[in-house]
Formats: structure tokens, sequence, C-alpha cells
């Protein structure tokens, strides 16, 4: 699955910016867990939109 692959290094570079940002701390991880959930949200729509049309 290249779109797991694709998630997965979106995600750790997402979460280096984030780092690189502000070292840690709960604003990051509320970041973080807030990009994550997006980019989910956003491929589970694609893939649902996918199978629609």
């Amino acid at each position: 699955m290249t779109t797991i692959g694709a998630y997965r290094r979106r995600r750790e570079a997402i979460y280096r910016h984030v780092r690189g940002v502000s070292a840690g701390g709960w604003k990051a991880d509320l970041l973080h867990l807030f990009g994550s959930v997006i980019l989910l949200a956003i491929l589970i729509g694609a893939r649902v939109w996918w199978h629609l049309h």
C-alpha cells in the first residue's frame, strides 16, 4: 500500500516540523494529533469518493 507509506512519511515530516517550531509541549502534541486526524479524514474521504465515482 503506497498510500500508507506516503501518509507515514508525511506524518513524520509534520512531526519533525512541529518539533522544530516548539520543542515538545502540549501545543506540539495537539498540533500533531490535529494534523494526523485531518490527514486521516482526507485519506478516508478520498477513498470513499473514489469508490462512489
